[in-house]
């Protein structure tokens, strides 16, 4: 998280060796809070993401991680994929418009069009439109000087029908660059600020209601 939720146990590990508890009963305590606390909030990130950007939440899913605490280790962690997300993935779709006329008004090639690419038959591609963040509308890219590329088999990650958004930086052939979006990473860090004084608020309980059943437990109660 952006500013990690700080789980301090030396309370409870004063009142267990009060009770003469092993510390083991506190450690249990807290790996278990904490694990409690992650997986909830988890499902409650994920979400978030999905609130935010136009990503399925099985995409967003496959690309989170939740590491549980353990005993010997007393931290949970929220993770995602930080590898950026391609721009294609963010429901990319072909526009097209008609295509001018001929100088002398007769074309060398009919204008069959490109169904792959959502081209119809007569009509010339015009850029490529996305939809980032939530309920904002579709945007041209680049003004329009966007268009599809087909990736390598295997690498479409989600990219509209295997192709990926590319603009020209050059006039060479391949003067191309791929166009990227936020990552599942980059929207999560901007979540988790939004959401770690509930998390924080969560933990202390948490780890109270925990306290409460392990040390009863130990002590036979």
């Amino acid at each position: 998280m952006s500013g990690p939720v700080i789980v301090n146990p030396e309370l409870l590990k004063k009142v267990a060796d009060e009770l003469g508890l092993a510390a083991a009963v506190v450690a249990r305590t807290v790996y278990r809070s904490l694990n409690s606390v992650a997986g909830k909030n988890t499902t409650r990130s994920r979400r978030e993401v999905v609130s935010r950007v136009n990503l399925k939440d099985k995409y967003v899913r496959d690309r989170m991680d939740l590491q549980k605490a353990s005993p010997k280790r007393a931290t949970a962690v929220i993770a995602a994929r930080r590898r950026s997300t391609t721009l294609a993935t963010y429901g990319a779709l072909q526009k097209v418009k008609a295509a001018p006329e001929p100088k002398n008004g007769k074309r060398r090639h009919p204008l069959r069009g490109d169904p792959l690419r959502g081209i119809p038959a007569g009509k010339i591609q015009a850029g490529i439109s996305v939809s980032v963040k939530r309920g904002s509308g579709r945007k041209i890219v680049k003004g329009g000087k966007s268009f599809f590329v087909p990736l390598q088999a295997g690498s479409k990650g989600g990219a509209a029908n295997g192709f990926g958004v590319f603009i020209r930086t050059g006039s060479g052939r391949s003067a191309i660059r791929h166009q990227y979006g936020p990552s599942v990473n980059d929207v999560l860090r901007q979540v988790f600020p939004d959401i770690q004084p509930d998390v924080q608020a969560e933990l202390e309980a948490a780890l109270l209601r925990q306290a409460r059943y392990e040390f009863g437990k130990a002590l036979g109660k």
